[in-house]
C-alpha cells in the first residue's frame, strides 16, 4: 500500500512538472515556442506588403492604454478621415496587428473608418507575460473601446477579430460593459469554447486526452495567470449581443474546425450572416475568397451606418 502511494505521488508529480513545462510554452511569453513556419508564403507576404503599403503611405500613430490590472497595452491608430468611425482590429495568437492584418488593410483604410489595430497582452509591443486567450484580451476590448468613446469622441464602432482575436471581439460581446457605440462584429475563425480549443490541439500535436493534461493547464493559468479557460466561452456570449454579426471561417480549418464557426452562429440571436470559405486554411479565407470576404465586410459596415442615422 505505501509503494502505490508512492507511486501515485511520483506520477502526480511527474503530470505537475510536464504540464507546468507545457502551460509555459503556450502562455508564457518568455518561454513560447514560435509557432511552426507558415506552409503559405503568399500569407506572410501579403501581410508584408500590407504593412509597407501602410507605413509608408499613412500616419500612424501610437496609442496605449491600461488594463484592468496594470498592463501598458499598445496600439496603433490610423486616422483616415473616418470621423467618430473606428474598426478595431484584434489578432490571433503570437501574432501582432500588423502581422495579421497586412493583408487586408488596404481595404480596412477604404472602407473610410479610422483603423485601430491593437496589440494583445504578452504580445507585439504591449506589456504582459502570459496571453489572454480570449478571455483576459476581452476585458482588454473593453478597455480600447472605452477609451475611443470617451478620449477619441468615437460614436461608432467595429470590432473585427482573426483567430484567438475573433474569439476576444465575441467575448467583449457578452460583455455588460461594451459601449453601446459598438455596432457591428466581424469574427474570422474563432474558436467557440476555448477549453476545448486546447484540448484540440493537445489531442492533435501529442495524442493526449483532455483529462488530466487540459486541467492541469487550467490549474497552472489559474494559478499564475489568474483566470480560467472556462470563465468565458465565445458561443455563450454572443447570446446576450444585439447588434450587426459576421461570422467567417475557412472550410479546410484543422486548427480550429469550421464546426466552431455553426455552433457559434446558432447561439447568437442578433442580426447575423455567415460566410463559409471552401478549401480556405486557418486564417485564410481573405487570401481564398478576397471578394466574397470583403462584400460581406462592406454589408455589415452598411448595417452599422444605418443603425446610426
Amino acid at each position: 500500500m505505501k509503494l502505490l502511494l508512492i507511486m501515485l505521488l511520483i506520477v502526480l508529480i511527474s503530470l505537475l512538472l510536464i504540464t507546468y513545462h507545457f502551460f509555459n510554452t503556450v502562455f508564457n511569453r518568455e518561454k513560447w515556442v514560435p509557432l511552426s513556419p507558415l506552409k503559405a508564403s503568399s500569407y506572410e507576404a501579403a501581410n508584408e506588403e500590407g504593412k509597407q503599403w501602410l507605413l509608408a503611405d499613412k500616419e500612424v500613430e501610437e496609442l496605449s492604454v491600461t488594463s484592468f490590472d496594470g498592463l501598458k497595452l499598445k496600439g496603433l491608430y490610423i486616422r483616415n478621415n473616418g470621423l467618430g468611425k473606428t474598426i478595431i482590429c484584434v489578432h490571433g495568437y503570437q501574432m501582432t496587428g500588423l502581422s495579421d492584418f497586412g493583408m487586408s488593410i488596404r481595404f480596412l483604410c477604404s472602407t473610410g473608418y479610422n483603423i485601430l489595430l491593437i496589440d494583445n497582452r504578452a504580445h507585439g509591443r504591449s506589456e504582459g507575460r502570459y496571453t489572454g486567450f480570449s478571455i483576459l484580451d476581452s476585458k482588454d476590448i473593453i478597455a480600447w473601446c472605452k477609451y475611443l468613446v470617451y478620449d477619441l469622441k468615437q460614436t461608432q464602432i467595429v470590432l473585427y477579430g482573426i483567430s484567438m482575436g475573433g474569439a476576444a471581439v465575441l467575448n467583449a460581446a457578452g460583455s455588460s460593459e461594451l459601449p453601446k457605440e459598438v455596432k457591428g462584429i466581424v469574427s474570422d475563425c474563432a474558436f467557440a469554447d476555448a477549453f476545448r480549443e486546447i484540448a484540440h490541439q493537445i489531442k492533435r500535436a501529442y495524442h493526449l486526452p483532455a483529462f488530466p493534461v487540459v486541467y492541469l493547464y487550467d490549474f497552472w493559468l489559474r494559478l499564475f495567470a489568474k483566470y480560467s479557460l472556462k470563465d468565458m466561452k465565445p458561443k455563450d456570449s454572443i447570446r446576450n449581443y444585439q447588434g450587426s454579426l459576421l461570422i467567417i471561417h475557412g472550410g479546410k480549418d484543422r486548427l480550429v474546425p469550421v464546426e466552431n464557426a455553426y455552433e457559434i452562429y446558432e447561439s447568437a440571436a442578433c442580426d447575423k450572416e455567415i460566410l463559409i470559405v471552401p478549401g480556405a486554411a486557418h486564417g485564410r479565407s481573405y487570401l481564398v475568397d478576397r471578394e466574397g470576404y470583403e462584400e460581406k465586410f462592406r454589408k455589415l459596415l452598411d448595417k452599422t451606418e444605418q443603425e446610426r442615422i
